[in-house]
């Protein structure tokens, strides 16, 4: 089986230099987070044991206020800002190449849309 995530908002904070280098107390400090300002690392408890986040990583404060650790490669493949998510707009579902969706608007939101290929199913729908 495969599976999906949820859309869950999460609160996150990324490890740089300005987390060490900021006037206390410093507000992107995460509770329960230790610091280590000598070594640029934060140490976190985790269900799984104390983890570490280096420069560069995410903290990331989970559903249930647990906190952990997120490289940053997996942090951008995974999540996006909930600002420019929100800026985005709704997605524009659009018909392109298709001589029998011609006769539709651009978009399947518009009263020109019949229904009868307003599905992603349809061949040739493609997400804007």
């Amino acid at each position: 089986m495969k599976f999906r995530k949820k859309p869950v908002v999460i609160e996150a904070v990324q490890i740089t230099a300005a987390t060490f280098n900021a006037p206390h107390p410093n507000p992107e400090y995460v509770p329960g987070v230790r610091y280590d300002p000598i070594h640029m690392c934060a140490y976190i408890d985790t269900d799984e044991g104390v983890m570490r986040g280096n420069l560069g990583d995410w903290i990331i404060t989970g559903i249930k206020g647990e906190h952990y650790p997120c490289k940053p490669d997996i942090f951008e493949a995974t999540y996006e800002s909930l600002e420019a998510a929100e800026s985005a707009g709704p997605a524009k579902l659009t018909y392109r190449g298709c001589e029998h969706c011609a006769h539709m608007s651009e978009s399947i939101d518009s009263p020109d849309c019949n229904g009868c290929f307003g599905t992603s199913y349809h061949p040739h729908f493609q997400p804007r």
